[in-house]
């Protein structure tokens, strides 16, 4: 884990619950952008039908 992002959704009015919202997060420096991510696995099943 690099990082964790966490947030309220929706803003909660004065003196009322809210809903925290919290995420583990890679950064893409490790292990690339999702787009990468796709690419890579597309192209490894696409050596597998040759």
């Amino acid at each position: 884990m690099t990082r964790y992002e966490a947030w309220r959704l929706p803003a909660a009015k004065k003196g009322e619950k809210g809903f925290v919202s919290a995420a583990i997060v890679l950064d893409d420096i490790v292990s690339g952008s999702l787009f990468q991510q796709i690419d890579r696995e597309i192209g490894e099943w696409a050596e597998k039908l040759d």
